[in-house]
């Protein structure tokens, strides 16, 4: 049974902030490609937002200097021409509190996904989006947390449209529980309603329909990075994540018709969004008889 995700957020607090940005971790993003570099801005600019220490871009060596100059706050590398990882790249990996891979990146994705998944820290989860996403089935041992929307996530778990070929509709959270059992991961399937499961416990949110914009993925998967960076578990990066994006869609829909508002409005709502969420109110909850789950 599912339940509606302020249940998980009410239960479970993100952490205070404290100390100095060494203290709230390092998350590393391997985004964007010379037709997309927005992309790896939107992803860096969300691990931030989520309140991460560092971020530290791993990109196409064409669009270095406009990462760099668009989120001035990150450390921005080039990837080698054939893809493959350097010495420098792996160790710069393997101090990563988490890796993100895939917003905005071309055929590359999955391989280079493959390879840096080997050098990250066994405590630091991997998220894949986007075209990384089928790199899932070669990163084995690591925390794996997948953000495929409805047509990624079909591909995932193929069986599940073979399943339906009678054309009976596969729902969204039978869906994101097949992902997730599949590859022993904590997913959210992003749509009209965007489900967060790891498996066995299931959540829902629905988000401002203006948030079906192009980049609004890109500002998901930093989030989740950037939770996750702070040492928040998986399920719960996640499923704050997903929280702060529909909220922050709603902040950002404010006097406009409710359309027309870019991913970059949502980032900057974001700060806001998470102050809002904190002050949801508990007793709404618990009397609607659907408690928080405690992780």
């Amino acid at each position: 049974m599912s339940s509606p995700l302020e249940a998980l957020l009410l239960a479970n607090a993100l952490p205070s902030i404290n100390g100095d940005k060494h203290d709230r971790g390092v998350a590393v993003v391997v985004a964007g490609d010379v037709t997309c570099p927005g992309a790896a801005v939107l992803a860096a600019t969300a691990v931030l937002r989520a309140g991460a220490g560092k971020v530290q871009v791993l990109t196409h060596p064409d669009i270095t200097t406009a990462v760099g100059v668009a989120v001035p706050e990150a450390l921005v590398i080039g990837m080698p021409p054939d893809d493959r990882p350097t010495g420098a790249v792996r160790d710069l990996v393997s101090a990563a509190d988490v890796l993100l891979v895939g917003p905005g990146m071309g055929d590359g994705a999955v391989d280079f996904a493959a390879w840096l998944a080997a050098d990250v820290p066994d405590t630091s989860p991997v998220v894949l989006d986007a075209r990384a996403l089928p790199a899932a089935t070669r990163i084995i041992g690591r925390e794996l947390v997948l953000i495929p929307n409805e047509q990624e996530a079909l591909e995932l778990v193929p069986s599940a449209g073979d399943a339906n070929a009678d054309d009976a509709p596969i729902y969204p959270d039978e869906l994101a529980v097949q992902v997730a059992t599949t590859y022993g991961a904590t997913v959210a399937v992003r749509g009209a309603e965007t489900v967060v499961t790891d498996g066995r416990r299931v959540w829902w949110h629905s988000g401002h329909p203006g948030l079906g914009t192009a980049g609004s993925g890109d500002v998901v998967a930093g989030l989740v990075a950037g939770f996750c960076a702070r040492g928040v578990r998986p399920l719960l990066a996640v499923g704050w994540a997903v929280g702060a994006h529909a909220t922050a869609g709603t902040i950002a829909a404010e006097g406009t018709p409710g359309y027309g508002f870019l991913a970059r409005d949502v980032l900057d709502a974001v700060p806001r969004a998470l102050l809002d969420l904190s002050k949801l109110d508990l007793t709404a909850s618990t009397a609607a008889g659907r408690p928080g789950a405690r992780l």
